[in-house]
């Protein structure tokens, strides 16, 4: 599992301090705490600004961001690139050249995976929602801006013909090319059902593909259909207190 050192000690580092994050404003840093709540591991409290927010009072999360400013998205960068690096040896075991992100959020793994392995992008996020709620719901919540996430991949070297955008919500997700890997970090099987993507699964990763999911422990009874639905654990490690990384191989 990752701590703070070791997020430090990565944000020194030209895999950090290279980016560039211009394109994110103060609503996008917002986004992102909402996303990795982590990221408030100095924070006094941090839990409860969360708390607030999901209560309809934003103050505290908006004076977080203030004060902290891009501090909030290194980390968020810096957390991504160490779980990339955990998730690397997996993904080596394959011919990977389509991934589809999840719940995608801004992107930041999927610059690793396309530094890494030059792979097709297919970013996946309902971007915004009613829900405010961050436990495990029948749908999930969106905290996120596909175009800024766009923005960002391409502002730091990956050739905008690579990557596909796309809002389930408003467009055809099932008219995408199939992909190779489908990666949802924190998002579906953590967030909201592995079973709300059973058709995508079905028909657009590619046989012998992987899924690499987020499951917690304490529902994991519940998702063991879905897990089966898709093919057969290959490996599965601890991410959070309570939750699993876990890789699915294809096998139907």
């Amino acid at each position: 599992m990752i701590d703070r050192a070791d997020i430090e000690a990565v944000l020194e580092t030209d895999v950090i301090t290279s980016l560039d994050l211009d394109m994110f404003d103060d609503a996008d840093i917002a986004n992102i705490i909402l996303q990795r709540s982590g990221v408030l591991y100095d924070v006094p409290r941090g839990g409860r600004i969360i708390r607030q927010w999901v209560d309809h009072d934003p103050a505290p999360l908006h004076a977080v961001v203030a004060e902290k400013g891009h501090d909030i998205t290194r980390r968020a960068i810096a957390m991504l690139y160490l779980e990339y690096q955990d998730l690397r040896a997996y993904l080596a075991q394959g011919q990977i050249k389509r991934v589809a992100d999840i719940g995608c959020g801004y992107g930041f793994i999927d610059l690793f995976i396309s530094r890494d392995l030059g792979a097709d992008l297919l970013l996946i996020d309902i971007e915004e929602s009613p829900n405010r709620d961050f436990g495990f719901r029948d749908e999930g919540a969106g905290y996120s801006d596909l175009q800024k996430a766009v923005t960002f991949l391409t502002a730091n070297g990956v050739a905008a013909d690579k990557i596909t955008a796309i809002n389930p919500n408003k467009d055809d997700l099932m008219a995408t090319a199939p992909v190779d890997l489908a990666i949802s970090l924190l998002s579906c099987g953590f967030h909201y059902p592995l079973a709300t993507y059973d058709t995508y699964f079905a028909e657009n990763l590619k046989p012998g593909g992987m899924v690499v999911v987020d499951i917690r422990n304490r529902g994991a009874d519940g998702q063991a259909d879905a897990i089966g639905r898709i093919g057969t654990v290959s490996e599965a490690y601890d991410l959070l207190k309570g939750t699993k990384r876990t890789l699915i191989r294809k096998t139907r």
